[in-house]
């Protein structure tokens, strides 16, 4: 299957772990998919270009297809997973969380001061269903969608709509409440029955239902083979031992267990302990990179997902590989799965 990347990660908390209940079995294997682009990329830009209404020509840049029209600007990349494709509009793209206001300056008076406004109010902001219809309408007029099973979340996207200055010690009243400013629809992709992590599509839906951003990954999956799963009990204890293997490779500050964020852990560096009950485990998928010997690719492979709480109640979750660690150690050590031979694998 080829080397995933490589990298040293630890939670930056370390997990006391407890199970609620004994730990299943979920099956002696699952299919692993290798992962291509599902159009050529000046083709996925016109589409997609097409799809927004979005004028303006298809220019070619380096590794990829670029349109814009001045305001919004449109990019397709070819990378190991498929296509990498954003749109933004107006300098910046909308996260869909909760926004924070630049601080302003201290107020010079005693007497609070209101500053103009930061956000502007929707007048005319879709529900969360109406917004979900024009994402879905978008993304199926583009074909995205097309020959895959998808779920859909939708959350709303907010800002502070003004900011209150107060000088050091003056009583100052509460900060507005930010308010809904857009609603961020995210489309989940299916394979075999369930969720898969790192193929969603993400579309920000705002005022009078105008598209403010939209990334998604756009591939097409290609079967490998049936891949035989780890017991879910050596799985576990290699989590419960810091050396299970979480999928995706991340970015420094992302997270890497259960919502807690990552760093490079050096020798002799103490780590906060927290406390996780583990309530139960199901079978899952996630997009995991690779490097062969021609070129960097993905797959698509099973996981084992852990949910459970944190010692506060806040929900917890962890996704974990549930293949043996020689089927991804190593591209010129990859044991062929039954009656199956690996893509970009070579004899001698």
């Amino acid at each position: 299957m080829g080397a995933p990347a490589k990298g040293v990660w630890a939670p930056a908390r370390a997990i006391d772990y407890t199970l609620a209940a004994p730990l299943p079995s979920l099956g002696s294997s699952a299919p692993v998919y290798r992962v291509l682009p599902a159009e050529a990329v000046h083709e996925a830009a016109v589409r997609i270009a097409d799809a927004l209404a979005l004028q303006g020509p298809v220019r070619d840049v380096r590794g990829g297809a670029q349109v814009s029209d001045g305001t919004h600007t449109l990019n397709v990349f070819k990378a190991g997973a498929g296509l990498e494709v954003s749109m933004f509009g107006g300098g910046a793209v909308s996260s869909g969380g909760t926004g924070v206001g630049v601080a302003p300056p201290p107020a010079t008076s005693n007497q609070p001061e209101v500053r103009a406004p930061q956000v502007q109010a929707p007048q005319a902001l879709p529900s969360a269903e109406a917004a979900q219809r024009i994402a879905r309408r978008i993304l199926e007029r583009a074909t995205v969608l097309d020959g895959a099973g998808w779920e859909t979340d939708v959350t709303d996207g907010a800002g502070v709509v003004s900011a209150i200055a107060c000088p050091i010690g003056a009583s100052c009243p509460p900060q507005p409440r930010p308010v809904v400013t857009s609603r961020m629809v995210v489309f989940h992709r299916i394979v075999d029955g369930r969720r898969t992590a790192g193929l969603d599509w993400s579309v920000d839906v705002g005022d009078h239902g105008v598209v403010q951003s939209l990334s998604g990954t756009w591939a097409r999956l290609e079967l490998v083979a049936q891949y035989p799963l780890r017991a879910v009990a050596d799985v576990y204890r290699d989590m419960v031992n810091g050396r299970a293997w979480h999928g995706r490779p991340m970015p420094l500050g992302a997270s890497a267990v259960g919502g807690a964020p990552s760093i490079a852990v050096r020798q002799g560096t103490p780590l906060p302990r927290t406390r996780v009950t583990v309530t139960g485990v199901r079978l899952g998928a996630t997009l995991m990179p690779a490097f062969e010997a021609s070129a960097s690719t993905a797959y698509v492979v099973p996981t084992y997902r852990f949910d459970g709480k944190y010692d506060t109640g806040a929900q917890w979750d962890a996704e974990v590989v549930a293949l043996p660690s020689t089927l991804i150690a190593s591209p010129k050590h990859v044991p062929d799965p039954p009656s199956a031979r690996m893509p970009g694998r070579t004899d001698g």
